[in-house]
C-alpha cells in the first residue's frame, strides 16, 4: 500500500498541520458522526440585523451579529470604526447608518486590527471604494488577501475588483474637523495583537477599541473567564496617552462606563453608597 509517510499543509508559508504516519492499516471500519452540536445547530441567517443606537451628538452604535462598530458623523461625511465578522454584517451595518445619516457618504473604515472577527467585513468596504484606515503593518497582508481569488463563495469584491485604498497609521493618527475629532493611537507591543489601534473621541469621552475587556450583560463588571493582561495593558496605555475617557464602546460588547473595565479586573475597586 502507497501511502505518505508525512503529510505538511501550509497557509500563507507558515505550517499549520505536520503529521507523521507510522502506520497504516486497510480496510478498517472507520466512523465519523457529526457531533450533536453541529447537528443541532441552526442555519445562519442569510442577512444579519442591524440596529443603531444615538451614543451621543453625531455618534451611533451599530450592533449587529453580535458585534458592534461605531459611526461617526462628520460636518460632510460618515467614518465606521470597525468592519467585524463578515461582509454582509457590513453590508447590513452600512444600510441602517445611510437610512439614519441620509446625505453624508461612508468615506473611511478604521480596522482595530487584522484578526477575522475585526476585519472580516472589510472586503465589502474596499468593494464600496471605501478607504481603509490601519496599522501599518496590517497593509501589506490586506492587500495580499484581497488580491486573492475567492471563487467558492463570491462577493462583491470579487465579482468586481478592485485595488484598496489603503492609509495607515504608525504611532497616532487624528481625524478630525469642526464637529469632531477621533484620535487613533497604536498599542506598541500588546498581547493580543501587536499592530493594534484603539480610537479615542475627547467631545464625547469614548474610547473605542477591538480586545481588552468585553462587558457581560447585567450589573456585574466582571468577567472571571478573562484574564486580566489585555485590559491592564489597554489601562496602562490610556494613563500614557493621558486620555480621559468616560465610557468605552468596545466590538464585542456594549456601551459602559469606563469604570466598569477597572473594576472588573480589580485596577479600581467599586465605590459603595449606603
Amino acid at each position: 500500500i502507497q501511502f505518505p509517510r508525512r503529510i505538511v499543509e501550509e497557509q500563507d508559508g507558515f505550517d499549520t498541520l505536520d503529521i507523521t504516519v507510522t502506520t497504516v492499516q486497510p480496510n478498517t471500519p472507520v466512523a465519523l458522526p457529526v457531533p450533536a452540536n453541529v447537528a443541532s445547530a441552526a442555519a445562519a441567517p442569510e442577512a444579519p440585523m442591524a440596529t443603531i443606537e444615538k451614543v451621543s451628538e453625531g455618534l451611533w452604535s451599530v450592533n449587529a451579529a453580535n458585534t458592534r462598530s461605531l459611526a461617526v458623523e462628520f460636518a460632510d461625511h460618515i467614518v465606521m470604526l470597525e468592519a467585524p465578522t463578515s461582509d454582509a454584517r457590513s453590508v447590513a451595518a452600512n444600510e441602517v447608518v445611510r437610512k439614519t445619516v441620509p446625505n453624508k457618504p461612508i468615506r473611511y473604515v478604521v480596522n482595530t486590527h487584522a484578526h477575522y472577527d475585526h476585519a472580516g467585513g472589510l472586503r465589502q468596504y474596499v468593494a464600496e471604494g471605501i478607504t481603509v484606515i490601519t496599522h501599518e503593518s496590517n497593509k501589506a497582508f490586506f492587500e495580499t488577501a484581497w488580491a486573492r481569488p475567492r471563487t467558492i463563495e463570491p462577493d462583491a469584491l470579487s465579482k468586481s475588483p478592485r485595488a484598496p485604498v489603503i492609509e495607515t497609521v504608525d504611532d497616532k493618527r487624528v481625524l478630525s474637523d469642526a464637529t469632531h475629532a477621533v484620535e487613533l493611537n497604536h498599542l506598541a507591543n500588546h498581547g493580543h495583537h501587536t499592530a493594534q489601534l484603539i480610537a479615542y473621541l475627547p467631545k464625547d469621552g469614548i474610547l473605542m477599541y477591538g480586545a481588552g475587556y468585553n462587558p457581560p450583560a447585567g450589573d456585574d463588571p466582571r468577567t472571571p473567564a478573562r484574564g486580566p493582561e489585555f485590559a491592564v495593558q489597554l489601562v496602562e496605555a490610556v494613563e500614557r496617552l493621558k486620555l480621559a475617557p468616560e465610557r468605552i464602546a468596545p466590538v464585542h460588547g456594549r456601551v459602559v462606563p469606563y469604570e466598569n473595565l477597572k473594576i472588573a479586573f480589580g485596577i479600581s475597586k467599586p465605590q459603595l453608597t449606603e
